[in-house]
């Protein structure tokens, strides 16, 4: 049961970080959920469209990162840890994917070239967002790029901890 519970925390911890996160950044760009999205849900709605890829595209990461928290916790000749004990360094992840996400939309927002856009989407999402609306594209991909990078650090490292 512990770890079917550390799966559950860190699976809810990355729901709620995205469902915060994607409010957030469907305002930086819409179209980073219209077309770099496949249309899974008919709503324009900029909130329900965040809600619905706030659970989609994270529900996943934070059980396969709940998977590997599982094992670190509970293998092993050491002392073993229940979701409990993961509670502030999640938080702290939380915190840190968060500071990670902000800073790669300032890069977006402020620093990278929109040539850089090509690194992250394909020609034909290009070819359908308005050049005047790219730079949000930019800050939105790129905050979502360095959550997910962010998140898998720093579930390495409470499993490394």
């Amino acid at each position: 049961m512990a770890s079917i519970r550390i799966i559950l925390l860190t699976t809810a911890c990355a729901v709620l970080y995205g469902l915060v996160h994607n409010q957030i950044t469907i305002r930086l760009s819409y179209e980073y959920f219209t077309i770099a999205h496949p249309r899974w849900i008919e709503s324009q709605n900029p909130t329900v469209l965040a809600l619905f890829w706030g659970v989609i595209a994270t529900w996943w990461a934070g059980a396969i990162g709940g998977v590997v928290l599982a094992i670190a916790c509970q293998a092993g000749p050491n002392p073993r840890l229940g979701a409990g004990d993961l509670r502030r360094p999640l938080f702290t992840g939380l915190l840190v994917m968060g500071a990670c996400a902000f800073g790669a939309a300032m890069l977006g927002a402020l620093v990278l070239p929109i040539s850089s856009l090509h690194a992250f989407f394909s020609k034909q999402v290009l070819e359908a967002v308005p050049e005047a609306h790219q730079r949000g594209l930019l800050t939105a991909g790129a905050a979502h790029n360095a959550s997910y990078l962010a998140g898998a650090l720093v579930v390495i490292a409470i499993a490394v901890r």
